[in-house]
């Protein structure tokens, strides 16, 4: 059987013909507003301000659209991986009633957005399905199709699935969406700078101080003073509340090719532990010629197996149990980050800033909620106030809801930081590292990660967390460095690929 892996990319971005080349900034600059993180929270905020008249740029660290947003599966539905079930039990109804219908909202704007702008990014609307062959999870679909009917959802129980697999429960709701993440990014960043939005890419924050009503925004070749400033990087960078409310996870995607180009039409949520996300889409045709299966989280630089490549050996395995493959096509992971009670955070940085707005906790539900977020900063930056930035308030604490997550995540944290990883390399003795692989090794008290590459050079850099001094872990699957606590991931020579942390790890000599 034939098999044509491709890693650490997503499928998007092998088949995007949407491009971007835009400048680093090396100038300092003053805006009414400035967002920092150019994926789907902030081109969907700068989108709507640029359109109030508001002077406004927008960096990006890397290339527009290829953090998070790009690595996404580009499904787009109402319901939440959390269920509404549980933002019931642990909310009320109107809360659950509030994001059920912003969620909606975010699906008809990016819709909007796709006819207004003539963006060709493969939007379709199809059904979403829930299905199991559990026993344990049967209520919980009877009681998630409750919950959704009661909030003026239109779903079914159906005793029929557009594939061949054994289960014992389903539903099915109608009319929600898909569409090519990148290509709809970019047009519309394309766009915003043709009428004026400054767009900056290769430009990370390296800082952001508030001065009264003004904040600095430090990059490496310039400075920006804004008004406003967003922050859309996912986690908020440098150290803030909420590392201790929204903890960061990775999930694996795998796609594939099957044979007969027999697709079911459709995103399909496998209720089970641990749960699947099946999704098809048309990536080099008008018609479905891809198929998309995910899951497999774990806490980033946890991976609970000897490798990171063993969670996507798990999805591979479901895949071929449930359809006739022809061929795997790539294969790409994501990382996202789960809310202490369930609901994403999105609002000012703090009780005592009016000036600086975050959003993060999205869960895996990050396209959908990324719009809601843009949506909600673009309101904020301008004043605006509503039941729904009450529902997502960045500023709450509900000790109840967040009780058993929040100290769960955060003890599991406490342990990592706390823990003295041992030395699995001599340090006389580097050859006991391979080519393509990379450990911690400790000398004189000092802990480096080394990585041999292809061409038996090694890669030697600090292996403590610039963010908060915790010990990093290998990632062979990724080829990157990725810390335990709060998620920063570092490249093999130290440089960030996503925060919290602000400063990359510090290169070394090699040892000997």
């Amino acid at each position: 059987m034939e098999k044509n892996i491709m890693t650490k990319s997503s499928l998007w971005d092998f088949n995007s013909n949407v491009n971007t080349q835009f400048n680093t900034l090396d100038t300092n600059i003053i805006v009414d507003t400035v967002i920092i993180g150019a994926g789907i929270t902030g081109i969907t905020a700068a989108i709507n301000l640029i359109e109030k008249e508001q002077k406004l740029c927008v960096i990006e660290s890397h290339s527009v659209a290829l953090g998070t947003s790009g690595y996404s599966t580009g499904n787009l539905y109402i319901p939440v991986e959390t269920f509404y079930q549980n933002i019931v039990k642990k909310f009320d109804f109107e809360t659950a009633k509030i994001i059920s219908q912003s969620r909606k909202d975010a699906i008809d704007f990016i819709e909007n957005m796709v006819i207004k702008h003539s963006i060709n990014c493969d939007f379709h609307r199809r059904p979403f399905y829930f299905f199991t062959n559990n026993k344990a999870s049967v209520s919980l679909i009877n009681n998630e199709t409750s919950a959704l009917i009661n909030l003026g959802i239109n779903i079914e129980k159906i005793d029929r699935l557009p594939f061949s697999t054994n289960f014992l429960s389903a539903a099915k709701l109608d009319n929600q969406a898909r569409f090519n993440p990148l290509k709809y990014l970019r047009s519309l960043a394309n766009y915003l700078s043709s009428i004026g939005c400054d767009i900056y890419e290769n430009t990370p924050c390296l800082g952001i101080k508030e001065e009264g009503d003004y904040s600095l925004v430090h990059t490496p070749k310039g400075n920006i003073k804004a008004k406003k400033v967003i922050i859309a990087t996912h986690l908020p960078i440098g150290i803030n509340k909420f590392q201790i409310l929204a903890f960061p996870y990775r999930s694996y995607a795998v796609a594939v090719k099957l044979k007969g180009e027999r697709y079911p039409n459709g995103n399909f949520w496998d209720i089970r532990v641990p749960g699947f996300a099946i999704s098809t889409h048309n990536i080099t045709s008008d018609k479905i010629d891809t198929l998309i299966v995910s899951g497999s989280s774990h806490k980033t630089g946890q991976p609970g197996f000897k490798t990171h490549e063993q969670h996507y050996k798990i999805i591979e395995n479901y895949i071929y149990k449930n359809f006739e493959v022809d061929k795997i096509l790539y294969k790409w992971s994501a990382q996202h980050y789960q809310p202490s009670d369930g609901i994403p955070y999105i609002g000012s940085v703090s009780s005592k800033s009016k000036n600086i707005f975050i959003a993060t906790g999205y869960n895996a539900d990050g396209l959908t909620y990324g719009t809601v977020a843009g949506l909600l900063l673009a309101d904020l930056v301008q004043g605006k106030e509503s039941p729904v930035i009450s529902t997502y308030n960045s500023n709450r604490f509900k000790p109840i809801a967040s009780a058993k997550k929040f100290i769960k995540e955060n003890v599991n944290s406490t342990v990592k930081y706390l823990s003295d990883y041992p030395s699995n390399v001599d340090a006389k003795n580097l050859s006991g590292i391979e080519a393509g692989e990379g450990k911690i090794i400790e000398k004189n008290g000092e802990k480096f990660a080394v990585y041999r590459d292809d061409n038996n050079e090694l890669h030697v850099v600090s292996a403590v967390c610039t963010h908060l001094k915790c010990i990093v872990k290998w990632n062979e699957a990724e080829v990157s460095w990725d810390c335990p606590c709060h998620g920063s991931r570092f490249n093999i020579d130290g440089s960030i690929i996503e925060g919290p942390a602000l400063c990359p790890l510090k290169k070394q000599h090699i040892i000997s």
